[in-house]
């Protein structure tokens, strides 16, 4: 049932892009000022596997300090100060996560004789690797990516946030006395701005039109993802960008409209079976559970034909102290140097690697379908050139 019907989803053409809301400029400038400021951050990713949260401090690209935490309990504290990158395991359970199963350890030992890093690791202990620090600065993270290291989605969660803004139709002052909110009641689930603070809202993209389906210019296709789907809500106080809160969901009155695309793009494509199963389903499923179980079938589907899967999640970062003075230094307590190459959270593992997309090129040029990414844009592959705080 997924291969079918996606199969017929990558024959969806995007309709045109509309006109960009009038705030864009503004919030864009508010963005691009908050990369630049040392900050205190605290960044919060739900998903339906569980949720991670970092507390830690930004000094600037090449200086943070972060604490990670599974589910509320400490997982691993992470410092980078320029090339040097600094980690401690707080929960030997979580130690098997970090390790890139692509990464080549060249050198396991540590200085001292007969432990390796993983066995530092394991006890708890600091290991510091003076050439180990992660590539911030271009780093182009993309959203198959996020969650490898949850430090690294923290301090470049504001250049997510400006992918998001550029993948979107534009911004929009939230008004409460609006006639026209960009979030329909029913499924804005954003606080209102706090005294002194403007909230700006993104506009979404239509979904992928039903009755276009054929392929797009130049044998490249255009398929439903995150970006049609993200409700995100920025918090602008003096400035700078002091709260960022963003959904990756369907509820509301989207949801009775993607049920509806659902049915009618298969009953264009003449899937009567398939039609009728997900007819079933609809009929069954809780409504406040409906739209995450369709859209996990339509990712599935999508990571099957080998496009991006959507990005189902809740995500939201909090600033404070922003300008203020921010002194990274490393720890010396229980501290041994080794090798942390084979580590996701290392310089090494976070080179991308190129996917193959269903045109037969690289996933970030080959599909006009790309979803938001922290330095990626949806028709292009950019790269981010400074931390989120």
């Amino acid at each position: 049932m997924v291969t079918a019907v996606v199969a017929l989803l990558a024959a969806a053409v995007l309709p045109g892009c509309g006109k960009r809301v009038d705030d864009t400029e503004r919030l864009r400038n508010s963005l691009t000022h908050t990369r630049r400021l040392a900050a205190r951050f605290d960044y919060r990713d739900d998903r339906e596997g569980g949720t991670v949260t970092v507390q830690g401090l930004v000094e600037d690209d090449f200086r943070f300090k972060s604490r990670v935490f599974y589910n509320d309990q400490p997982g691993f504290d992470e410092v980078v100060a320029d090339d040097v990158l600094a980690m401690r395991v707080l929960d030997p359970d979580r130690l098997q996560e970090l390790v890139d199963p692509d990464a080549t350890l060249t050198d396991n030992s540590t200085e001292i004789k007969g432990v390796t890093v993983i066995q530092a690791l394991k006890s708890r202990r600091w290991v510091e690797d003076p050439k180990g620090a992660p590539v911030v600065s271009g780093l182009g993270l993309t959203e198959d990516k996020l969650g490898l290291d949850p430090a690294i989605d923290a301090v470049t969660a504001i250049d997510y946030s400006l992918e998001a803004l550029k993948q979107s139709l534009g911004a929009r002052r939230w008004d409460k006395d609006s006639v026209n909110p960009t979030y329909a009641t029913s499924e804005d689930p954003f606080d209102k701005p706090e005294a002194g603070e403007t909230r700006f809202d993104l506009v979404r993209p239509d979904l992928p039109s039903p009755s276009a389906a054929r392929s797009g210019a130049g044998g490249q296709v255009a398929v439903p993802a995150s970006k049609h789907f993200r409700k995100m809500a920025m918090y602008v106080k003096d400035g700078a960008v002091v709260r960022v809160e963003e959904r990756i969901e369907v509820t509301g009155k989207s949801l009775r409209e993607f049920v509806k695309w659902f049915d009618l793009y298969l009953r264009e494509a003449k899937q009567t079976a398939i039609r009728q199963r997900v007819q079933k389903l609809v009929q069954v499923t809780p409504q406040n559970k409906l739209g995450q179980v369709l859209l996990n079938l339509l990712s599935e589907g999508l990571q099957a034909f080998g496009e991006r899967p959507i990005l189902s999640r809740s995500m939201s970062l909090r600033l404070e102290d922003l300008g203020s003075k921010v002194d990274i230094t490393l720890p010396n307590e229980q501290l041994v140097k080794g090798d942390l190459s084979a580590l996701v959270t290392s310089g090494a593992a976070k080179k991308p690697k190129p996917t193959t997309g269903s045109s037969g090129g690289p996933a970030d040029s080959g599909s006009t379908g790309d979803t938001g990414s922290t330095g990626g844009t949806g028709d292009t592959t950019t790269t981010t050139t400074a931390p989120a705080a």
